[in-house]
């Protein structure tokens, strides 16, 4: 599978810092043979430190978002040379069927049970990214595969949600300072709950559209 990339495509990157998950922005430099430069990752125009092994790549296109885990192979001053994912992990980015976008939100998560069997408290977490079909979250603890998930957030100009989403996949990410685990939600239905994320989606999409113009 080629993955659509060229020199000066907006990429948005996840660093983890501290156990915490930030989303960044990065442009590409170079498209080498099984790798990629990128600019240092910037969120609000502050450069991000990287000290992680790998990188949570988004690249963003018309019709879907691509998503590649890549190792971090140098990190210089204004730059960053990824290894690409080999063609059976990339064959494994799936097609979405809703449009996603990179989020950078307190929400807190509540759910049935946790890798034990035990019901789980509630917990502060980290919402990365948001579609009408689902989410990705970053928390202190592991989520078990499966169980059921509550997830509160405030979203920006469009107030509180509560999102009601199994759990479809756990990874652990490691830095330099510490842990924390990334769980991607699969979102029930909830015909008000998922509205209310549709119109928060067009409207960051138009927010983005409206900054490229004025960049």
């Amino acid at each position: 599978m080629n993955i659509p990339l060229k020199p000066s495509q907006l990429v948005q990157v996840l660093v983890t810092i501290a156990g915490r998950g930030y989303p960044g922005e990065a442009r590409i430099i170079e498209v080498g043979k099984g790798s990629i430069l990128i600019t240092v990752p910037s969120r609000q125009g502050i450069p991000l430190s990287v000290h992680t092994d790998y990188l949570t790549v988004t690249v963003p296109l018309s019709n879907e978002t691509l998503t590649m885990c890549c190792r971090v192979l140098s990190v210089a001053n204004k730059a960053i040379m990824l290894a690409l994912p080999v063609d059976a992990e990339v064959r494994r980015i799936q097609r979405r069927r809703f449009v996603r976008v990179g989020a950078d939100l307190t929400c807190t998560v509540k759910g049935d049970r946790n890798v034990i069997g035990l019901p789980l408290s509630p917990a502060p977490a980290r919402l990365l990214d948001l579609s009408e079909g689902g989410c990705a979250v970053m928390v202190g603890r592991e989520l078990a595969v499966g169980s059921m998930i509550k997830v509160q957030v405030k979203l920006p100009n469009h107030g509180d949600v509560e999102l009601f989403g199994r759990v479809k996949r756990c990874r652990m990410e490691r830095s330099g300072f510490g842990s924390s685990f990334t769980a991607g939600l699969e979102f029930m239905n909830d015909t008000g709950a998922r509205s209310q994320v549709v119109q928060y989606v067009r409207w960051v999409q138009l927010e983005e559209k409206r900054k490229e113009r004025t960049a």
